[in-house]
């Protein structure tokens, strides 16, 4: 007999039964039967062994909760401390304006992390640092004009001024409110640059046709300002670019005596320009604060120190850098590099 007939379904009726079956191959079902007899004496070990797996359980979880508990408290209870003090440090900072670092008390991961928060908060303490002593240098830089202005209108109140007090007073209010325009002008498109110029759009700059044009308006009769070097084009804010490049051209033939010599060259990932002057050089203690805002060793020639704040703002708008040196043989060396892409 070749076939196996196996009820499959079994329905209890009131007066009857009735049955389902299904013929089944005879070779199929042998096969089928092995396998599940196969399977329920792999499975017997464990079924003889059913005592000491329940035991192995019963002792095993409380263990295992026990365990996972401790990792938890182990996991919660410092960074319930950092949080803790990060909660106090923001309090402390409301009050005293002062940004004090976590106290890990550690030296694993959770140490790491608090040391980055620290990181981050000596960020803040820079930049609220940055900002305070931005203040007061600008309250500092409006308060000549602003005092000059004031003058004046003190001397204007005292009656009418002949033709020549006319004049020196207009010069005066003149020159003052031109100084606050520049450093209210200056400020405004520093502070716009160090946001990103995210608000202005990118497009192909042609460096040295625009280094050209501003060396042509800046030369004088006593500074000659030579350019010379690759064709760049990068991508930039066209406006941008050329108030860092002007404020570059006047800082140097501010300091120069007789030259002003700009390079430009263009490499596989970018293209730099390099302002050389043959005036004194930078001294050697304005280096690290030459492209800090007001920074300036020629306030009385009329510098506010936003130039080279400026240069700097830009170049890292467009990813780029500034950096400045003094050359063994004399004058200053300014170079931007902006990137290609």
């Amino acid at each position: 007999m070749r076939a196996v007939l196996v009820v499959v379904l079994a329905v209890v009726l009131p007066l009857t039964v009735v049955l389902v079956a299904a013929e089944v191959d005879r070779l199929r079902w042998d096969e089928a039967t092995e396998q599940v007899d196969e399977e329920t004496r792999s499975l017997r070990p464990l079924y003889d062994r059913r005592a000491e797996l329940r035991f192995l359980t019963t002792l095993v979880l409380p263990i295992a909760l026990l365990l996972a508990w401790w990792l938890g408290w182990r996991m919660t209870r410092p960074l319930e401390e950092l949080r803790r003090q990060a909660k106090l440090r923001a309090e402390q900072a409301s009050r005293r304006g002062r940004l004090e670092p976590l106290d890990p008390g550690r030296s694993d991961e959770f140490g790491d992390l608090a040391a980055s928060f620290n990181a981050l908060l000596a960020a803040l303490e820079d930049r609220n640092a940055s900002t305070a002593s931005t203040t007061a240098e600008l309250a500092h830089e409006l308060k000549n004009p602003v005092a000059a202005i004031r003058s004046a209108a003190e001397a204007l109140r005292r009656g009418p001024p002949d033709a020549e007090r006319a004049e020196r007073l207009g010069r005066i209010l003149a020159d003052s409110s031109q100084r606050l325009d520049d450093v209210v002008s200056a400020l405004l498109e520093l502070s716009r640059a160090e946001a990103g110029l995210l608000d202005r759009p990118r497009e192909p700059v042609d460096l040295l046709a625009l280094t050209r044009g501003l060396a042509g308006h800046l030369e004088t009769e006593q500074v000659a300002v030579v350019v010379s070097g690759d064709e760049a084009v990068v991508p930039g804010v066209p406006e941008a670019l050329e108030s860092a490049l002007r404020n570059l051209l006047v800082n140097a033939v501010s300091f120069a005596r007789t030259r002003v010599e700009v390079h430009l060259e263009r490499g596989p990932a970018g293209a730099s320009v390099q302002v050389s002057d043959d005036g004194p050089g930078i001294p050697p203690e304005s280096l690290p604060r030459l492209f800090d805002r007001f920074f300036t060793t020629r306030r009385a020639a009329g510098g506010t120190g936003l130039g080279l704040a400026l240069v700097r703002a830009v170049a890292e708008a467009h990813d780029g850098d500034v950096t400045a040196s003094s050359p063994p043989a004399g004058g200053a060396r300014l170079r931007l590099w902006l990137p290609r892409r």
